[in-house]
């Protein structure tokens, strides 16, 4: 069980300790610093239809890209590193029953194993390894593609979550 505790540590002076709130919000954080593919900036789409879609727990920050494209679809983002280095990449996917199989690149290389995003089912996949990066200081475009899909997927969406580099 998780709990939250609010303490009053000064009350005015003959007065009672008052704590006023009017509302916060809690957001769910899948990694230790992820980086929300929503906040990135779109570059460019193809038959992708980009937009940010509200699922909530179990996404972290409660949003994602969702990409209710065609076939050969792509979402080119711009990914910026503040310290060159080599840097392991994970990325959160979702997966549901009409989604399809996802490359990634890094300014035009690919990275990493295709991700199938099918499932039975709408659940979060996960940190799913990339491997190991060298990034130079700067920006990069973080490429994700759609042109195949499952047998048993009825379609070719993409659903990206958040990422992680963590410097090796």
């Amino acid at each position: 069980a998780n709990a939250l505790r609010f303490t009053c540590t000064q009350a005015p002076e003959g007065g009672p300790a008052v704590l006023a709130i009017d509302y916060f919000t809690l957001t769910p954080i899948l990694a230790e610093g992820a980086i929300e593919i929503e906040e990135l900036k779109l570059l460019r789409q193809e038959n992708a239809n980009a937009q940010h879609q509200a699922l909530g727990h179990p996404l972290s920050g409660g949003l994602q890209l969702f990409c209710p494209g065609q076939r050969d679809q792509f979402v080119d983002l711009l990914l910026p590193v503040e310290e060159a280095g080599e840097y392991a990449l994970a990325v959160y996917f979702t997966k549901a029953a009409d989604y399809g199989i996802v490359t990634a690149e890094i300014d035009g290389a690919a990275v990493g194993e295709k991700f199938n995003g099918f499932n039975n089912g709408v659940v979060p996949s996960g940190g799913i390894g990339f491997g190991t990066v060298a990034l130079a200081k700067g920006d990069h475009v973080l490429t994700f593609r759609c042109r195949d899909k499952d047998p048993r997927s009825i379609n070719y969406f993409m659903g990206i979550d958040c990422l992680t580099l963590t410097r090796r």
